[in-house]
């Protein structure tokens, strides 16, 4: 009852007074959002170097403010960026939650301010969060983002959430290739698909679907980002290992969940690769023991009666079509007591 007054006190400030844009946003539980703060045409271009602000409070306790322009700043899930060749500062909300629903003003320290009311809804496709593997060299990784039917006409969007905080990489507006980086097709349902090419070690982070929200009576176009998306790249690495001639030497290698069906192998300097053939059983060849656990996403190795012979590179992978993901393994065998404990990877 205390929330539909206070709106309702709003609503009548944005009736009575010609001076002061009123205007909605939308976002979702669990989601984060982004829109623009407008300079009123109004005012004078010096209004562009005064304070900004997106508080909810006198004291902008929740909230944000700043002095700077040309990059973003941070309070908490809050964030600002305040572009000085534009007539507009642009807020960021990340996480949100219930508590966030209600009443804000955006605007400067001194001459004009904006009514903007925050509405926070709980859908069943939205506010989700994912996490996702990939490898380096890997052709192509797809992600999929579910929204309500509502959205099915309007843009969707892909943004990535780094230190800017987020930039835009793909746009259902924007022309679609299959040679680029980024392309993104909508089904005009009830998801769209995003595909990411040629993965690299750069590619990993977090990124955001969202859709654009362009409410027709009000000048706001803001976007509600629906699914946030935790992308982890793996690669090839190289670790050393020593142990004892006469000994033994234990190794796992853990490899990402969607290769778990994939066969695993150990290959010896540059010589035939030794495959696994059987899964969660031990499989022998000579002196190698060989262990591929589908629960763990795990290649456990296990060498026995270590000797001069034993010393070289192993490469410890899982096999994807036109391409290996690999940890090589330099094994130095020492003469002398054995080691305490073993190495994991």
């Amino acid at each position: 009852m205390k929330a539909v007054i206070i709106i309702f006190i709003f609503i009548t400030l944005c009736l009575i007074s010609g001076q002061v844009l009123c205007f909605s946003v939308f976002g979702c539980t669990g989601g984060s959002l982004m829109f623009k703060c407008m300079i009123s045409n109004q005012r004078e271009t010096d209004d562009q170097h005064k304070v900004k602000y997106f508080c909810r409070d006198r004291g902008c306790k929740m909230g944000i403010s700043t002095d700077v322009q040309s990059q973003w700043v941070y309070n908490g899930r809050f964030a600002l960026y305040d572009d000085e060749n534009s007539r507009f500062f642009t807020v960021f909300i990340r996480n949100i939650n219930r508590e966030d629903y209600g009443e804000y003003t955006c605007g400067n320290n001194q001459t004009w301010n904006h009514y903007v009311t925050l509405v926070v809804s709980k859908g069943s496709r939205c506010g989700k969060s994912a996490i996702r593997d990939g490898y380096l060299g890997q052709k192509t990784i797809t992600f999929r983002c579910e929204y309500d039917e509502k959205f099915k006409t309007h843009t969707k969007v892909f943004y990535r959430l780094n230190e800017d905080p987020v930039h835009v990489l793909k746009s259902s507006r924007s022309s679609q290739s299959s040679e680029e980086k980024f392309s993104l097709s909508d089904s005009h349902k009830d998801h769209f698909t995003v595909t990411i090419r040629d993965i690299s070690a750069a590619d990993g982070g977090v990124y955001l679907c969202g859709v654009e929200r362009d409410e027709s009576h009000q000048s706001s176009t803001h976007i509600t980002f629906i699914k946030e998306i935790q992308l982890n790249v793996y690669g090839q690495t190289s670790v050393q290992v020593q142990a004892y001639s006469s000994k033994s030497v234990f190794i796992t290698c853990k490899f990402p969940q969607e290769f778990k069906g994939n066969k695993k192998f150990i290959q010896k300097d540059s010589s035939q690769k030794i495959f696994v053939e059987e899964q969660n059983q031990w499989v022998h060849h000579d002196k190698l023991h060989m262990y591929d656990d589908s629960s763990e996403g795990r290649l456990k190795v296990f060498i026995s009666d270590l000797t001069a012979a034993d010393e070289a590179t192993y490469r410890c992978g899982v096999n994807i079509p036109d391409h290996d993901l690999f940890t090589e393994i330099t094994l130095t065998v020492n003469q002398g007591k054995e080691l305490l404990g073993g190495p994991s990877f």
